[in-house]
Parts: structure tokens; C-alpha cells; sequence
């Protein structure tokens, strides 16, 4: 039993949590040239970045989506039960 507890643990339980991929990242890197270094980390920022930028157009985009249907229904408020005087409320409550 503890043989396979041990295994799945070694196999299983440290890949899912990441310490197996980052001990080849760490072995990938270290053994890289400083310039090769350099470049991972500088090619690492600007793609972080990029994704940084495209994640807040697209919340930008949802939220102006929202916006329009927020601002949609007020001026249906305004139209009509404003300037038309209609009185939704005394309509569904006779």
C-alpha cells in the first residue's frame, strides 16, 4: 500500500501541482545562455503584456455591450413613462 500511495503521490500529485513542470522549466532555463536568458525573460514580459492588453479590450468590450443595454432600457424609461405619462405600476396592479 505504500509503495502505490508513494507512486501516485510522486507521479501524480507533484505534476498536478506544478513542481515537476517547474523543475523542467528551472533545468530548461539555467542551463540556457545569459543571452538566451535574457531573451526568455524579455520574450516572457512583452508576451504578458500582450495578454494584459487583449484581456482589458475584451472587459472593455463586455462592458461597453452592457453599457448600451443599460442605456437602452433608460431611454425606453424615459420614453415611456416619462414623456408619455404611462403608468405601468396602476396597469398591473388594478
Amino acid at each position: 500500500m505504500g509503495f502505490i500511495t508513494n507512486l501516485l503521490e510522486g507521479l501524480f500529485m507533484n505534476f498536478l501541482f506544478g513542481e515537476e513542470i517547474l523543475g523542467f522549466v528551472d533545468n530548461y532555463f539555467i542551463n540556457q545562455s545569459d543571452l538566451n536568458q535574457i531573451l526568455i525573460v524579455i520574450g516572457v514580459g512583452v508576451l504578458s503584456v500582450l495578454g494584459l492588453i487583449s484581456l482589458i479590450k475584451h472587459i472593455l468590450k463586455k462592458t461597453a455591450g452592457l453599457l448600451k443595454v443599460v442605456l437602452i432600457f433608460a431611454v425606453l424609461y424615459y420614453v415611456i413613462i416619462v414623456l408619455l405619462g404611462v403608468d405601468i405600476w396602476g396597469m398591473i396592479f388594478k
